[in-house]
């Protein structure tokens, strides 16, 4: 027999809210920028594949870390091809596949440490994996590894295993904070993108970033803080203000984490990591955020349940 947490529904209720709005301020994007059909349509196909990201996240947790496996499985694969292919670009250098599918096969065995319940163990696995991948680009060349190989493959396990590692764990240990973080990044990701096209005026790091504002990523902090009240219920052990002020710091690291990922791809030449979602680009864009946010916001909820 299925078991489904008995969270949902209520928790579906509270996403239908929050979706309303967010389809409110798609509207008023239509006629705010009513002359430019292409923004508009762009818009409503990221608002769409928003809302069926956070679903598909919001009914596979439900029913339990390997209901939620294939996604995160799927993310970490493509988010691997897509961060290796940028490495590839970056240095102008041909694609070598062999080496290619043992690190994508050394990131989705990373992520399988998330099944196993958190321990002393379990980091030792996961620093290990990290060493024996990078020996396995060495064996694989027959030759010293270059050093951007090393310091990818490092920082990619890092970057995008890790966090799906404590992501998958996190659906066992509390389907209500998994929900809450997903709701979060997801939230202060649609938000601050609505916000930041709607009245942002003042670039926030035209340097790194072209398209972010001050006014949406405090669009986004907004955001945050409402979700968090509306998912107040879910959390009787916290008190309001700790939960405000938890959503207040996840929205400050999506934001940085955001703000990596766009230093990365300037840095690299490219406009996207991948084209695999569509309007929204690949899936490092699209979960870049996710990624940076999770190790932070599982810290700060081991720190309150010590207290």
């Amino acid at each position: 027999m299925l078991n489904i947490n008995h969270q949902l529904i209520p928790i579906f209720e509270r996403f239908i809210i929050v979706s309303l709005i967010g389809t409110v301020l798609v509207a008023t994007l239509f006629f705010v920028y009513k002359d430019q059909r292409d923004k508009v349509i762009k818009s409503g196909k990221k608002l769409i594949n928003l809302l069926s990201i956070i679903l598909l996240f919001f009914v596979t947790g439900s029913m339990g870390k390997w209901a939620v496996l294939p996604v995160i499985l799927v993310i970490g694969f493509y988010g691997w091809a897509e961060f290796i292919n940028a490495i590839k670009h970056y240095k102008s250098s041909e694609s070598n596949e062999t080496y290619k599918n043992a690190l994508i096969f050394f990131g989705l065995l990373g992520i399988s440490i998330g099944l196993l319940k958190f321990s002393i163990l379990t980091f030792i696995m996961f620093i290990t994996l990290i060493w024996v991948a990078v020996i396995a680009n060495i064996l694989m060349a027959l030759e010293p590894s270059p050093l951007y190989i090393t310091l990818g493959t490092t920082f990619g396990m890092i970057f995008i295993t890790f966090p799906l590692i404590i992501l998958l764990n996190l659906v066992s240990v509390s389907y209500e904070e998994f929900i809450l973080l997903i709701a979060l990044v997801m939230g202060n990701d649609g938000f601050s993108q609505a916000f930041g096209q709607l009245i942002g005026k003042t670039p926030l790091v035209p340097q790194i970033s072209k398209n972010k504002s001050i006014e949406g990523s405090l669009g986004g902090l907004i955001s945050c803080l409402l979700i968090s009240y509306l998912a107040y219920f879910l959390f009787p052990e916290w008190e309001l203000w700790q939960l405000l002020l938890l959503s207040g710091i996840i929205s400050i690291f999506s934001l940085i984490g955001d703000l990596m990922a766009s230093s990365l791809k300037r840095e690299v030449g490219i406009k996207d990591f991948g084209k695999i979602l569509g309007a929204t680009g690949g899936m490092l864009d699209k979960f870049d955020s996710l990624l940076f946010a999770t190790p932070i916001f599982y810290l700060v909820v081991y720190l309150h349940d010590l207290g």
